[in-house]
């Protein structure tokens, strides 16, 4: 997949669309990775604006089991997150930059709604989470290699 979905954004890059996880006519739920391969949870809000929250392989995994509510993945998100929107012309997005989960609790998904994924999607998003594990374990191997030579 690839494709670029939100540019230039700030202390991060560009961030590639990496798995669709809910779509209607635009995407509502998906992952982006940036250049290092960390990755992220995107949530369409219902006035357009994107939440995007750096999330781990096991916390995803965890969503998908329902164990942690969608709520949860974006309020207790570690690290950078930001909030993207289009700015007043509609010509490019603009970015704010939020620590550790500190969205807006009016912004946030339902308070206890889980993913609610159906028996006939686990097949596909356990080779997702199979294919990320195999990425970090790849990048541990490339970072040793690095700091080896």
């Amino acid at each position: 997949m690839n494709d670029i979905c939100f540019e230039s954004v700030p202390a991060v890059g560009d961030l590639k669309l990496d798995f669709v996880i809910l779509e209607g006519i635009h995407l509502l739920l998906f992952t982006c990775v940036d250049k290092d391969d960390n990755l992220y949870l995107c949530d369409l809000c219902n006035d357009g604006r994107w939440l995007i929250a750096s999330i781990t392989i096991e916390r995803l995994y965890g969503m998908f089991n329902n164990e942690i509510t969608m709520r949860g993945m974006f309020a207790c998100a570690k690290g950078i997150c930001f909030v993207a929107k289009w700015n007043k012309d509609w010509t490019r997005k603009e970015f704010e930059i939020i620590q550790d989960g500190g969205f807006c609790g009016e912004d946030l998904p339902w308070l206890n709604s889980f993913y609610d994924t159906d028996e006939d999607e686990m097949p596909e998003l356990q080779e997702y989470i199979d294919v990320c594990r195999i990425r970090l374990k790849n990048k541990m191997h490339e970072r040793v290699k690095y700091e080896i030579n």
